[in-house]
């Protein structure tokens, strides 16, 4: 009977012990930041229960999804990605128009895509 009672008391303390540990997850302030900007560019929700493979990929959609926001000319005030270093090409437009037609034949190349 004693047994029976200790083992009663194990398990209310392991659960116990896993409720608090969950609340705590639930109420982390990562987890509600990621949920907030997961819902706000409608890529799903977090969750406290998820594996950390499922999180990562959640974050992964997340931050791809802000680069790719952030690369799109039509939101970001016209700017395109440009190589560090230049080719023949590219660098024969720079001397010879200036950036401007840089960018341009740039984003021609792009759409040419």
């Amino acid at each position: 009977m004693v047994a029976d009672y200790q083992h009663c008391a194990n398990t209310l303390q392991d659960v116990s012990a896993q409720l608090e540990g969950a609340k705590q997850a639930a109420s982390s302030g990562w987890l509600r930041a990621i949920d907030d900007e997961l819902v706000c560019s409608f890529l799903g929700i977090a969750k406290p229960e998820e594996s950390c493979e499922q999180a990562k990929l959640k974050l992964s959609r997340l931050i791809t999804w802000h680069v790719g926001v952030a690369c799109d000319p039509a939101v970001n005030g016209g700017w395109v990605l440009m190589p560090q270093v230049l080719d023949d090409r590219m660098q024969e437009i720079l001397d010879r128009d200036g950036y401007r037609s840089l960018v341009q034949s740039a984003r021609k190349d792009c759409s040419d895509v």
